[in-house]
């Protein structure tokens, strides 16, 4: 078969017109392939245009090739071409490429497609032969007719599916190739089928064109595809270029869209009221704790987040979405997966359709938890202000009255003394003496413990051992604490804290007493428990740093929220007349605070109590410091 071929191409044609054929061919292939790809990336109406346009090009360019062929071919006897057959062929070849290119982006099958191709390749070379109008008997090889047919389908078909591999050039370039190679050797196939046999009865016909005519529908149909194709290369070049530049900026704008929610914590979730389907953005599912792989876009899983006491308020307000309201600004809280609860603020908006339903419902969160904690702790220290102003007020006051209460104390004990020196022991009147003179000393133990309470002297502080001070205190205590209640020390070493030895003393021995008043005759245990923290637990005002952490815990009657509120208040206390002052818990409060820490307590009724304070530790060795008098709290 490729030495008839060869013979045929060589003895048969004019090499020139030939080469002519190839090179308009493979301009007008690479032309429909670049069409075909844009047309596949493309959708609407900019890919049916594309669509078409290649293929015109294409059989335009196939049809082109087959003329040109047939006017290097040289037979040795005059030709002339029908006319109807000629415009025949040329539609034949356009219709049936498009629909092998539609097929190809519709059904996603690009074999399939590439051999309808092929098959109007064949359809355009058969017509264009019956066409041929020549004073011969005319006799085809069937072999290389189905020879041919074969080869231009199957080869069109690989072509189709080398373009279909993706845009990439060498793509591009393996489809053209192939497509060239499937049109050529279908033609010259068929050529090679055909056999003339000269004979002067039949007859020309007169509706033909002269192949001097042919070819100036050639050169303008070459002139055609050249200029259709530039154009549309030019359109599709700016197209892609302000395409590529428009994504460029659309990028950008996400990017800087995400990188701004990103910094304001703001997410969003977007709901169709239709079909109920949600979308989520990547920072609310930052928000919602939740891997963007993983999110479910249902209406269920979304309000799984939802805390169940929020839950019924939250969908209570979502369900006025479908009447078209949209929801005022709401705040709630939700479960992340990992357990940890959080606030969100979220606000609505309904985009509505032009009958004014609403289409989606639009929803930004923002996650204000930290906002919330900040709110609570100012809160917290508005309230120790008003505490410490308080006690400061208080303390003042204490002091004054105490002041003038222990010159007036001062007399009366002096004169009841001399005047139970100087009474009889026989006296009746001595009893009543010793009464004034045990009332006035329990007065002045009073007024000591006060001025105690408010003094403002000037202190100097040291280096302490806490784990020392603890164990010195507890030592006192458990000779004089019932044998029904045991004391547990868990004390280990911590570093030195600054402050006076004394002070510290006192806030240990007042603690454990106020818990084994609190136990009672009942069988009680007193925990006394002493650690070294990272991070010193104090106010946002306080700098973080290693701290000495002392509790407390007893198992006695515990208090209530009133009593907790209070207890640091001075001459406030829970016991009977003349089972206290009230003002034991008052001086470990402000001995706390001058040392620059902090008290808590837990406590419940029936639960017993739990004290726990924080001091901050010694970092590096200091030396003794005056310490300034600090204000009564």
């Amino acid at each position: 078969m490729l030495k008839v071929l060869y013979s045929c191409i060589t003895e048969q044609h004019d090499i020139r017109l030939v080469v002519l054929a190839g090179l308009v061919c493979i301009f007008g292939c690479f032309t429909a392939i670049n069409l075909f790809v844009r047309a596949r990336e493309a959708v609407g109406q900019r890919r049916f245009a594309l669509v078409s346009a290649a293929a015109g090009v294409f059989g335009a360019g196939v049809w082109t090739t087959h003329f040109i062929a047939e006017l290097a071919f040289k037979p040795g006897l005059p030709i002339a071409y029908d006319t109807d057959l000629t415009a025949l062929s040329l539609g034949t070849a356009i219709l049936v490429a498009w629909f092998g290119m539609l097929a190809t982006l519709r059904y996603q099958r690009p074999i399939l497609g590439g051999c309808i191709l092929g098959a109007a390749v064949g359809a355009m070379h058969y017509i264009g032969m019956a066409a041929m109008r020549v004073p011969a008997d005319i006799h085809w090889d069937i072999a290389y007719v189905i020879a041919s047919l074969t080869v231009g389908i199957a080869v069109a078909g690989a072509a189709a599916w080398g373009a279909w591999l993706g845009p990439a050039w060498r793509y591009r370039l393996l489809a053209t190739g192939l497509l060239v190679a499937a049109i050529c050797g279908l033609h010259f196939i068929g050529m090679a089928a055909i056999e003339l046999i000269p004979n002067p009865l039949v007859a020309m016909p007169d509706n033909v064109v002269a192949p001097e005519l042919l070819a100036v529908l050639v050169a303008t149909a070459t002139i055609g595809i050249v200029m259709l194709g530039m154009s549309v290369s030019i359109v599709e070049e700016q197209r892609g270029r302000r395409a590529k530049h428009e994504a460029d900026e659309l990028r950008r704008s996400q990017e800087h869209l995400r990188r701004v929610l990103r910094i304001s914590g703001i997410g969003s979730v977007e709901r169709d009221l239709r079909t109920g389907c949600v979308e989520w953005s990547t920072e609310a599912c930052r928000i919602f704790g939740v891997d963007p792989n993983e999110v479910q876009h249902t209406r269920e899983y979304f309000y799984s987040f939802v805390h169940p006491d929020d839950r019924a308020k939250v969908m209570t307000v979502a369900d006025k979405s479908h009447q078209g309201v949209a929801s005022p600004p709401l705040e709630y809280r939700i479960i992340r997966p990992d357990g940890e609860v959080r606030v969100v603020y979220r606000e609505n908006d309904l985009p509505l359709d032009e009958t004014g339903q609403p289409l989606r419902r639009f929803s930004v969160f923002k996650d204000v938890t930290e906002a919330h904690v900040a709110q609570a702790r100012e809160r917290e220290l508005e309230r120790q202000l008003v505490h410490s102003q308080k006690l400061e007020a208080l303390g003042t006051l204490a002091g004054g009255v105490a002041h003038d209460l222990n010159n007036t104390l001062v007399p009366i004990m002096a004169l009841s003394k001399l005047a139970l020196d100087e009474l009889p022991e026989e006296n009746p009147l001595r009893g009543d003496i010793e009464t004034i003179i045990r009332a006035s000393e329990r007065a002045r133990d009073l007024v000591k413990q006060i001025l105690a309470f408010s003094r403002k002297q000037d202190l100097v502080r040291q280096e302490v051992d806490p784990a020392q001070v603890t164990r010195d205190a507890l030592q006192m205590l458990r000779a004089s604490v019932p044998a029904t209640i045991q004391i547990v020390d868990q004390i280990v070493e911590t570093p030195r804290v600054f402050g006076d030895a004394g002070e510290l003393h006192q806030v240990v021995v007042n603690l454990v007493t106020n818990a084994a008043q609190a136990i009672g005759g009942s069988v009680g245990t007193i925990t006394v428990r002493l650690w070294e923290t990272a991070q010193r637990q104090s106010s946002p005002h306080d700098e973080a740093g290693p701290a000495v952490c002392l509790s407390i815990t007893d198992t006695g009657c515990g208090m209530d929220e009133a009593t907790v509120e209070r207890i640091f208040e001075p001459f406030f206390t829970t016991k009977g007349v003349g089972d206290g002052t009230g003002l034991g818990l008052s001086m470990v409060h402000g001995i706390v605070t001058r040392h620059g820490g902090r008290i808590t307590i837990h406590s419940r009724p029936g639960a017993g109590s739990k004290f726990t304070l924080w001091l901050p530790a010694i970092a590096q060795p200091q030396t003794n410091e005056h310490l300034e008098p600090a204000e009564a709290a």
